[in-house]
């Protein structure tokens, strides 16, 4: 059984630390840009550099490190479970949500299809907080 790695995207302390350094590395990387930091010793400004970058593309690429991966905040969510690129819809579109057991379908305002996300081989815990992250967030 495979478990899912969920990420809620809020401002909390946890996630502060990621905060305050992808400002850093973004600013540092602007800056290098006017050649600010032209005082430094290029190898050090080049390592600081590669430094910049694997923190910014560390963080943007996060949800393609894990097969099963749930992002959420406030408005709406993104489900990439069993899928690779998944699914995603805000709460306020979702008029119902039909839960069995490897089956989750959301059924949105829109009238679109309704979008399934298929939960055969995820473990019991994992489809559990992702119920309760979905009726917490859509009821």
């Amino acid at each position: 059984m495979k478990s899912i790695k969920f990420d809620e995207l809020s401002f909390r302390r946890k996630s502060s630390i990621w905060l305050i350094s992808m400002l850093a590395a973004t600013l540092f990387i602007v800056l290098n840009l006017f050649e600010v930091f032209s005082f430094l010793n290029p190898r050090l400004l080049k390592g600081l550099m590669l430094a910049s970058y694997l923190i910014v593309f560390s963080h943007s690429f996060r949800p393609f490190f894990y097969r099963n991966h749930v992002q959420w905040n406030k408005r709406g969510i993104t489900i990439r479970v069993n899928s690779f690129l998944g699914t995603n819809f805000g709460f306020s579109d979702v008029k119902t949500i039909d839960y069995s057991e490897d089956v989750y379908t959301v059924y949105t305002y829109n009238g679109r299809s309704p979008k399934i996300i298929n939960l055969k081989g995820i473990e019991q815990g994992s489809k559990e907080r992702l119920l309760e992250v979905l009726r917490a967030h859509v009821g």
